[in-house]
C-alpha cells in the first residue's frame, strides 16, 4: 500500500504538527505548506480509488450491469472486465476490459477513466 493511499492529509498535517511543535520557527501555516508540498509531489493527480464506481457510468447515460476483477499471473496483474447497458436503450448493451498493467495510465486516472467510460458509451449509442 502507498503511503499516500495509507495517510489521509489532515492525519498527516497533525502528525506533522505533533512532531515539529518543539521548533517554535516553524508556524502551522508553514507545516501545512510542507504538508501540501509532500501531497502534491508524490501523490497521484487524479486518483481512481476503485474503477467499480457506478455514478461513472450513470454519468455517462449507462448503468454498470456487471464488474469482474479477474488475477492472472499468480496476482502480477489484474483485468477489470465492465459490461453496461444505456440507460436511455436498455437493449444496447457493451463491454470492455482493462488491465492493470497494459492500461495502468487509464486504470490510475479518474480523469481518463471517465473519458474512457464516455467514449464507450458513445460507441453503444451509434451502434
Amino acid at each position: 500500500m502507498s503511503l499516500i493511499k495509507a495517510i489521509p492529509p489532515k492525519q498527516f498535517n497533525g502528525f506533522l504538527k505533533d512532531e515539529l511543535s518543539e521548533f517554535p520557527a516553524l508556524t502551522d501555516e508553514k507545516i501545512h505548506q510542507v504538508s501540501q508540498a509532500f501531497y502534491f509531489k508524490f501523490g497521484p493527480s487524479d486518483y481512481l480509488s476503485s474503477p467499480f464506481q457506478k455514478n461513472i457510468f450513470l454519468d455517462a447515460g449507462a448503468y454498470l450491469k456487471s464488474y469482474k476483477r479477474e488475477t492472472l499471473e499468480r496476482g502480477k496483474e489484474a483485468v477489470h472486465h465492465f459490461e453496461f447497458y444505456l440507460l436511455d436503450q436498455p437493449e444496447k448493451t457493451g463491454a470492455f476490459s482493462l488491465s492493470d498493467l497494459k492500461d495502468a495510465e487509464i486504470t490510475s486516472s479518474r480523469s481518463k477513466f471517465v473519458a474512457l467510460v464516455d467514449e464507450e458509451v458513445a460507441k453503444v449509442e451509434r451502434e
